[in-house]
């Protein structure tokens, strides 16, 4: 993951790609998990040292925003209805 996720104030394209991929990844990550879901603690641990909480935070609250994960008790569960919204879905 690129080094550059951390904020910034001016988005630039590529670093706009760069967030979708990795919301790309976080949500296969996800759904990998299947039915029992993936504790969103274990995401952040094999990414924080590429993504500062905040901006993990902030990339979780819009793949449940979007309604593509659900998050129950830091539990994180992919969505299946998501795919048909268009949304950011895994590969």
């Amino acid at each position: 993951m690129p080094r550059h996720l951390t904020s910034s104030p001016t988005p630039t394209g590529a670093r706009v790609r760069a967030t979708v991929e990795v919301l790309r990844e976080f949500v296969a990550a996800i759904k990998s998990a299947g039915s029992m879901g993936l504790p969103s603690g274990h995401l952040y641990a094999a990414v924080m040292q590429y993504v500062e909480l905040e901006k993990y935070n902030q990339l979780i609250q819009i793949l449940k925003d979007t309604g593509i994960v659900r998050e129950v008790n830091h539990c994180l569960f992919y969505v299946e209805q998501a795919q048909a919204k268009g949304s950011v879905t895994a590969k």
